[in-house]
């Protein structure tokens, strides 16, 4: 058994050995060392050679709550600063999309004024509007969830922190404070082109309605004047109908009278 297991560990060795060669040929200061640490062992740069680290107990005296306790604080400072910055860049790309969307469907509102009065475009733009509104609202949704995510990884930042300064580390609080700091500015600015395009579409919604209504007056304007139109010529051709009947009428009359006039057995 025990030589089994020194001669896994000469075969490590060796291993190790060449392997840092290798290493060493094609990379500078590269991480292999760390990897040394964490098998146990260590490489003399003047000998090339590896050693076995011998690991030591901790002293006991040191571990107190104290110093436990704050090494706790930290670590759990430490994590959730992870979730922060997770978070933070989730919000940050949801806000962009967000915006991409709705700037895609100004796009599309816009093109859609440009073909009033084109049935067949007309629809074929409201349907595409109608997909990118589903879209804004998703993505809305989604920048909706992660905005309450946010606020609760903050509190729970907040938290951490000041458990951290209570048990007396201070550096960790100091992390935590920046760490929010951090997150708040780099979330400002996709933020703020939400917004932007927020209000623009707002703007674009009351150009949409205001245009729409004039374009609906004008054709309500146009069908009043062709019913107008329609109906003066129909007052027109019916009065040159009683005319035609009425000149007609005594065209017949006259030539009866003629009639009349000449035939003999009318006399007597």
């Amino acid at each position: 058994m025990a030589f089994t297991a020194c001669r896994t560990f000469n075969s490590m060795r060796l291993f190790v050995r060449r392997s840092y060669r290798v290493l060493r040929r094609f990379s500078v200061g590269s991480k292999f060392p760390a990897l040394l640490l964490a098998t146990g062992l260590t490489l003399d740069d003047e000998q090339n050679k590896v050693h076995q680290i011998k690991i030591e107990a901790p002293d006991t005296s040191t571990l107190t709550h104290d110093f436990l306790i704050r090494n706790a604080s930290a670590v759990v400072v430490d994590y959730v600063g992870c979730v922060l910055t997770q978070t933070t860049m989730a919000l940050a790309d949801s806000l962009t999309a967000y915006a991409k969307a709705i700037w895609v469907l100004i796009t599309l509102m816009e093109y859609r004024l440009s073909v009033l009065g084109n049935p067949q475009d007309e629809d074929k733009m409201a349907e595409l509007i109608l997909e990118a509104r589903d879209k804004v609202t998703k993505a809305k949704e989604h920048k909706q969830d992660l905005d309450m995510l946010m606020s609760s990884v903050q509190r729970l930042v907040t938290t951490a922190a000041e458990v951290s300064y209570i048990a007396g580390a201070e550096y960790a609080t100091t992390c935590a404070s920046e760490r929010l700091q951090s997150a708040a500015s780099y979330v400002f600015t996709s933020r703020a082109t939400a917004e932007e395009a927020e209000a623009k579409l707002v703007e674009m919604q009351l150009q949409v309605i205001d245009k729409e209504t004039q374009f609906a007056k004008k054709q309500n304007e146009n069908k009043s004047e062709s019913i107008d139109n329609q109906e003066t010529e129909e007052i027109e051709n019916s009065s040159a109908k009683q005319e035609t009947n009425k000149r007609t009428n005594r065209e017949f009359d006259i030539k009866d009278i003629f009639e009349i006039v000449d035939d003999p057995d009318t006399e007597s």
